[in-house]
């Protein structure tokens, strides 16, 4: 089975794995800490690394970068010369997502105009998180998840 890992399960597994990363996931959701939620998205990626082929488009680093810079943004204001500093330590995540990636064995999938026009008639099973345990749904139109 071919899945889609979008940019949300990224931040859940990273927001336990370093201190400035906790910012990312700081409540509750469904009734699971954030400690959980990690341990969840840690065991979805193993899973699915183990028996399927896992993708996730190449904007996924582009985002994570950029919900951990607009977090920063908010809890420097009145810092002087906080922005010089603040491109960088966002920068860090693309290193950590690349990362996760490659430990998972995760595609990225290029994303172009081209790709998306050829694959919006395309579906393939999408893995997401409910309360534990994870379960399948339906199709769903996705990239391909050509390499």
């Amino acid at each position: 089975m071919r899945v889609y890992f979008d940019t949300g399960v990224f931040i859940d597994y990273l927001s336990a794995r370093g201190s400035l990363n906790a910012i990312l996931r700081s409540a509750e959701r469904r009734g699971r800490s954030p400690a959980t939620i990690a341990i969840h998205a840690e065991r979805l990626f193993e899973n699915v690394s183990r028996a399927h082929v896992a993708a996730t488009s190449c904007l996924t680093y582009y985002e994570v970068e950029e919900a951990l810079y607009r977090l920063l943004v908010l809890s420097s204001k009145g810092v002087s010369h906080a922005d010089i500093l603040l491109i960088p330590v966002a920068r860090s995540m693309t290193t950590q997502v690349q990362m996760v990636v490659e430990h998972f064995n995760i595609s990225v999938l290029d994303l172009t105009a081209g790709t998306v026009r050829f694959n919006c008639s395309n579906s393939i099973y999408r893995l997401v998180e409910s309360a534990p345990p994870m379960r399948f749904t339906r199709p769903v139109p996705l990239l391909s998840m050509r390499t």
